[in-house]
């Protein structure tokens, strides 16, 4: 039996599913990917990390080549880490410690630009803030950070859209005042740091 928790899913070209997901019998970070609409026939199951405990609150895109990109937790080293898939099986993927400052990379949500690069956003437990992670390149080796926000213990169970501009748009949780709390940019994410009209609203 295959524990599968913390799954992700996108459907490819052929509106076939592929789903990241965390082993959790193993420790590992894999991929199931779907030969017809709704999986009948048997999967092919790929490893993509089981270096250490990793795997956890993954997040899953196809990029334009329909290759799968996967942000995930490293539970060893409390890191955010980032796979970049070479074809959609995922034989050879690169993967890409993206920030290992703390306890980091919990509650990830994650888009690609037009450009396939990630922008993640992510818990930082060891400072109770929200996180953006904007790559600078598709295997994120080089990466721009943001504290979204910090006001209290904000920034668990987030999720990532990019609005018609590009720019993210972030929802997340705020445990100190129990509220549900919005985050969105009026510049680009491409600048650096990420933009500089931050917009943050409770509800």
């Amino acid at each position: 039996m295959t524990w599968a928790y913390y799954t992700s899913l996108a459907l490819n070209s052929s509106g076939y599913p592929i789903i990241s997901y965390y082993d959790f019998g193993n420790e590992a970070l894999k991929l199931a990917i779907c030969h017809d609409a709704i999986c009948t026939t048997s999967p092919t199951i790929r490893t993509v990390d089981n270096t250490a405990s990793v795997g956890t609150y993954s997040s899953l895109a196809l990029n334009s080549s329909g290759y799968p990109v996967i942000s995930y937790f490293d539970d060893t080293h409390d890191d955010l880490k980032l796979a970049l898939c070479n074809i959609e099986t995922c034989t050879a993927p690169t993967r890409t410690t993206v920030d290992s400052v703390g306890d980091v990379g919990r509650h990830i949500a994650m888009a690609l630009s037009s450009s396939n690069l990630a922008l993640i956003s992510y818990y930082d437990a060891t400072n109770d803030d929200l996180k953006l992670a904007v790559c600078r390149d598709p295997a994120c080796t080089e990466a721009t950070f943001t504290r979204v926000d910090g006001a209290g213990d904000v920034g668990q169970f987030t999720a990532l859209v990019l609005d018609n501009s590009s720019f993210p748009v972030i929802s997340y949780w705020d445990v100190s005042n129990e509220a549900l709390r919005l985050a969105s940019y009026s510049t680009g994410a491409n600048t650096s740091p990420p933009g500089d009209g931050l917009t943050r609203v409770g509800f």
